[in-house]
């Protein structure tokens, strides 16, 4: 008989992203990234790809807002 695995999230994460903003600014105030992995249980990919340019310089899809912030939500309400 095969074996059956249930519907389970298979990458279950044990960190948040409060642990991860905690850890960036560990590591921004300066403790290596060895120490802080350990600290807050965040992974160490993570942590690289967060620290980096990549992440920082993530571009935003879709058309530039012409309405700011009110303006946009009283047009969205009356249309």
């Amino acid at each position: 008989m095969p074996k059956v695995s249930s519907k389970k999230n298979v990458y279950e994460t044990k960190y948040d992203e409060h642990a991860i903003s905690q850890a960036l600014r560990t590591i921004k105030d300066g403790m290596g990234q060895i120490k802080v992995r350990q600290q807050f249980n965040v992974p160490r990919a993570t942590l690289q790809f967060r620290t980096s340019e990549k992440f920082r310089n993530k571009t935003i899809h879709g058309p530039k807002p012409i309405l700011k912030g009110l303006k946009e939500e009283y047009w969205k309400t009356r249309l």
